[in-house]
């Protein structure tokens, strides 16, 4: 599995949405007359027609972004790091950080939210030794592994 199992549909889904939105969208703004509105088009029309056009390179913005931590993850050799895993619940979601420590584990480096992996959970609240896949070019985690289990950063 390359990327985090819940993210496939979700991105193909929405994919297809903003694919749709956006030629909806080149349509009503070249040709108006198709979609049966008068010659002049109000700026309204106008506008709603730019956003609905904007939500295509919104969503290749997503998918550029999952896929760059995915090349992270096949090409950089990882560091080895104290990581914590940090469960936030509050009363409609549960979400998960991941605090990487310094590598004498005295100090948190960074604080990143995580997609919760497929499978058990590592013990939260306890240091793992963790393999940390830096970003080349920014030096930002984009992917943790923790015994085998993968934390794919939510926004990398």
């Amino acid at each position: 599995m390359w990327i985090h199992a819940d993210m496939w549909w979700r991105l193909g889904a929405s994919g297809l949405v903003s694919l749709g939105a956006g030629l909806f969208g080149l349509i009503g703004l070249l040709s108006p007359q198709t979609l049966g509105w008068p010659s002049p088009v109000p700026w309204q029309g106008k506008l709603a027609m730019l956003v609905l056009v904007g939500l295509l390179p919104l969503w290749l913005l997503s998918w550029w972004g999952h896929y760059r931590a995915l090349w992270v993850y096949r090409h950089v050799d990882p560091v080895t790091r104290w990581v914590q895993i940090q469960t936030v619940e509050d009363s409609e979601s549960r979400s998960y950080y991941a605090q990487i420590q310094s590598a004498d584990g005295n100090a948190t480096i960074w604080t990143l939210p995580v997609y919760r992996p497929q499978g058990t959970l590592p013990s939260p609240g306890v240091n793992h030794l963790g393999a940390v896949y830096l970003e080349p070019k920014s030096g930002k985690p984009l992917v943790i592994t923790i015994d085998g289990q993968r934390f794919w950063a939510v926004h990398p």
